[in-house]
């Protein structure tokens, strides 16, 4: 008998309600690969399943990356499929499906099973489930998010569809042994009363009180000014400001003030590359010359990787040419101008022998987007970034009159002169804190970029002369026993953090208008309180 429609509705309801897991950051391949086969399930699921690996040769066995703790298992990429990752999460009931499938054999299907491929999936066939690749003169069968389902008796085709981009359920391998029902879903729709759906951890008003005296001394010794907040499972739970905008005019700090994000920003153009790549107009591994007008001999081997990942080996340029470099954070940059700075410098290493961080490199990854782009490089970062993730106080161009003006200390009145444009690529983009939690929001559940192409940005590449695993645009480190996806920049008249806190799905941001020398300091105290004995 086929399954019953009244039931089959019901459970596509509340399956569909569930929120698809956020990828974690990665310290190696092992923890990549787990975080890409996460990404195909809710959060409530993937965090306790068994995570297996295809074998390493044909013929060779599954490869356990980690034992999980409830009764399902997700599997990573698999490999036979072109484009991008298509990981899957399988039930008991569809794991003897699957395992029945690689052998072969014809599943006997006692009850409904369920399966997930929330980041999409890519297939040979629709109708022939032996094939290996598509039939000549197919093409592969691309599926976006869906939800799958076999049922003892297969599935009634008057009722369903058989064609794959009818953007409705649709029956797979029909009238075989291995017919299961394909259902197309909204990987971010969550229904706040799904029993399933992660509602926020609450903020303890004692935590919020010891917080903001926390940060009302850091403001009385004149070491934070401006706004802070943390969210949770996309929440926010907690927000406040401290300090003047404009100290001349006496204008408050507010939740909307914008300020420069200084190298934080590095984190925008390594997540821009990635979008690029994700979208097919060029690869990480690409030489850069490949993409850039003029490009030395000694730059041929320098891939776009090197320069997101500080691995080039070219000098930054504040370092190599610090009185030159100075002169254009007053007088203002071109990005021909920064680039002249040490482009005929000799490289300190060979490119990924060493991590060195470099304002150098991002500002040719800039110069790299926007040949590939065929934009400019703020354009880009509007359209493609802020605009898509509602950033609507971010950007990479000359700065809003609502700029608030930078100090250099806490009791200075005149505001610096510091031109962001000799940041060009590395920390020219300004923003506000409520932005900083969109960024953080939309980048770490999948709004921007596929499972693959975040878990690369989130993977160790290198390690920092702190002993911490280096990301694209952001560092990767272990605090107090949480894994923690961070970054901070600021020129002399500003200053900017971010903490992720993956595994929990924790957001800590706070920007302002002065430099402040303690701002990581001042993150991991309120990250400590935040958390307590959690």
């Amino acid at each position: 008998m086929p399954l019953l429609v009244g039931g089959l509705l019901l459970a596509l309801i509340l399956l569909s309600a569930c929120q698809p897991v956020q990828v974690p950051a990665a310290v190696s391949e092992v923890d990549a690969k787990i975080a890409v086969a996460m990404s195909a399930a809710p959060v409530e699921i993937a965090k306790d399943a068994t995570i297996l690996d295809w074998p390493t040769e044909e013929g060779g066995d599954m490869v356990l990356l980690r034992e999980g703790t409830n009764d399902w298992t997700c599997f990573t990429d698999w490999p036979v499929t072109p484009g991008a990752p298509d990981p899957a999460c399988y039930d008991l009931e569809w794991g003897a499906w699957n395992e029945a499938f690689a052998k072969g054999e014809t599943p006997q299907i006692k009850s409904v099973g369920i399966g997930y491929m929330l980041a999409g999936g890519v297939d040979p066939s629709n109708t022939d489930p032996l094939a290996m690749e598509p039939a000549p003169g197919e093409d592969w069968v691309v599926t976006p998010p869906h939800i799958m389902l076999i049922a003892p008796g297969g599935f009634d085709p008057a009722l369903f569809a058989t064609e794959p981009h009818a953007g409705q359920p649709y029956i797979m391998f029909k009238d075989t042994p291995y017919e299961h029902l394909m259902v197309p879903v909204d990987r971010d729709a969550v229904t706040a009363s799904h029993p399933l759906a992660l509602a926020p951890t609450p903020i303890a008003e004692e935590t919020v009180a010891n917080i903001n005296a926390y940060l009302d001394d850091e403001f009385d010794k004149g070491r934070f000014t401006g706004a802070a907040l943390i969210a949770r499972d996309g929440e926010i739970l907690w927000s406040n400001v401290w300090g003047l905008a404009d100290r001349q005019q006496g204008t408050p700090n507010t939740l909307d003030t914008v300020f420069l994000a200084g190298e934080l920003g590095t984190q925008f153009t390594g997540a821009a590359a990635l979008l690029l790549e994700q979208q097919g107009k060029l690869s990480l591994q690409d030489s850069i010359c490949q993409y850039l007008d003029v490009c030395p001999d000694t730059w041929q081997a320098i891939t776009l990787h090197h320069l997101l990942s500080h691995t080039s080996g070219i000098p930054d340029y504040f370092d190599a040419r610090p009185m030159e470099a100075h002169e254009l954070t007053v007088k203002g940059a071109t990005p021909e101008s920064v680039v002249a700075l040490f482009r005929d410098l000799p490289l300190e290493f060979e490119p990924g022998a060493q991590r060195v961080w470099s304002h150098s490199g991002f500002t040719l990854a800039a110069l790299v987007i926007e040949h590939v782009a065929g934009q400019s490089y703020a354009d880009y970062m509007q359209q493609q970034l802020f605009e898509p993730l509602g950033m609507t106080h971010s950007g990479c161009d000359t700065p809003p009159a609502a700029l608030a003006p930078g100090y250099y200390w806490d009791t200075a009145k005149t505001p610096a002169t510091y031109d962001p444009s000799s940041l060009f690529g590395s920390g020219n983009c300004y923003t506000t804190v409520g932005d900083l939690y969109r960024w953080n929001e939309g980048l770490h559940t999948g709004d921007l970029l596929n499972a693959g192409e975040l878990a690369k940005m989130l993977t160790s590449h290198a390690i920092t002369a702190y002993n911490e695993g280096a990301g694209y645009g952001i560092v990767l480190r272990d605090f107090n026993g949480r894994r923690l996806a961070s970054n901070a920049g600021g020129p002399d008249d500003y200053s900017s953090i971010s903490y992720r806190f993956l595994d929990d799905n924790v957001t800590f941001v706070a920007i302002g208008n002065q430099w402040m020398e303690y701002i990581f300091d001042i993150a991991d105290q309120v990250s400590t309180i935040y958390f307590g004995d959690e």
